[in-house]
């Protein structure tokens, strides 16, 4: 199981201040969809941030608008 989370900060920034906090983050990938980062919580429970990119949610937006008027 897994909790995903959305960020409007940039990731480094999160990697940034989890890692001073003794998290260990994973590298941040960039994937068609965006950029995200894992990590797991004290529990063990994976976390994903997603960061947030106005671009992108734009361009998603536009092709599920066009898609529905088809």
């Amino acid at each position: 199981m897994a909790l995903h989370f959305s960020t409007n900060e940039k990731l480094e920034l999160t990697v940034g201040r989890l890692s001073v906090a003794g998290y260990a983050p994973s590298d941040i990938r960039d994937e068609t969809f965006g950029r995200f980062f894992t990590v797991k919580d004290p529990d063990g429970y994976l976390i994903q941030v997603n960061e947030m990119d106005d671009d992108v949610q734009n361009l998603s937006y536009e092709i599920r608008e066009s898609a529905a008027l088809k």
